[in-house]
């Protein structure tokens, strides 16, 4: 049992499509939709949207305006994220995908992932124009842990069955893991209940989120798992749930601490370029 997120790979999938999105315009808003955002940036992404969509279509991709939704769209998945609650902040993100199939939402997630595999890691300032004095900020590139794609080579070799849990949204995750090799109906994250073949803004429990990862094993895989890999707080619950646990480290004494008395594997973090 793997987590995707810095711990199969370096990076975040979720935060690179939730960008993608924004720039590519994918977002099918609607006043449903602005309601989920925070009270204090629903009005402003409104009117931000708004502002977009009175310049011609072939204007709008380098546009001002676009990057100016571009920055409240990420201030309010950080804030959610970082000054609110991770509870919140994990099921609110797919819910923006409601309106596609997941057949679209993996297409666009492999290329996705295709690009950021390309990009330089590092961080990009997304500026409201040039004299922005407070820009948000994003991660950029992706990199695959090659020490966890050739470990679950050996798996599956002899014989284990593999799969993610993942608080990303899954059919964004499963789009990326083709890269790992595998079965899209081996992959669990975040999901919304489905309508005519299509996402709704309906959350479909458990959230694959802390104690909601051993939910959703439960619920989908229904054993225990031999081994858990995992890398933050959010993995604790998965982890102490496996008969044995790996913890990636990051860097953070606290969850060094708890997996050395756990009596759980730790392994520094994997070098990337």
């Amino acid at each position: 049992m793997f987590d995707f997120d810095n711990t199969s790979i370096h990076g975040d999938i979720g935060r690179a499509f939730f960008d993608w999105m924004i720039l590519n315009q994918k977002f099918l808003f609607n006043d449903e939709l602005f309601k989920t955002f925070p009270e204090n940036l629903s009005g402003k992404i409104k009117s931000a949207w708004q502002d977009l969509q009175k310049l011609p279509e072939d204007k709008r991709a380098k546009s001002v305006e676009l990057q100016k939704l571009r920055k409240l769209m990420h201030q309010a998945y950080w804030g959610l994220c970082h000054e609110t609650s991770p509870e919140k902040c994990y099921p609110w993100q797919v819910r923006f995908y409601a309106g596609y199939s997941p057949d679209e939402i993996r297409t666009m997630a492999k290329k996705v992932f295709e690009y950021e595999l390309g990009r330089p890691m590092g961080s990009e300032p997304i500026k409201a124009g040039d004299e922005d004095p407070a820009p948000a900020i994003t991660s950029t590139g992706i990199r695959i842990h090659k020490e966890i794609l050739d470990l679950i080579g050996i798996l599956k070799k002899h014989g284990f069955q593999v799969w993610m849990v993942t608080a990303g949204p899954q059919w964004v995750v499963q789009g990326a893991a083709e890269k790992f090799h595998m079965k899209p109906e081996h992959i669990i994250g975040m999901r919304t209940v489905l309508k005519d073949g299509k996402l709704t803004s309906e959350m479909e429990p458990p959230p694959t989120f802390k104690k909601g990862k051993v939910q959703a094993i439960e619920k989908f895989i229904g054993s225990r798992p031999v081994l858990a890999v995992g890398d933050s707080w959010t993995d604790e619950e998965m982890l102490e749930y496996a008969e044995h646990a790996v913890l990636i480290d990051h860097g953070y004494a606290d969850l060094r601490k708890k997996a050395f008395d756990a009596g759980w594997w730790v392994q520094p973090t994997f070098p990337v370029k």
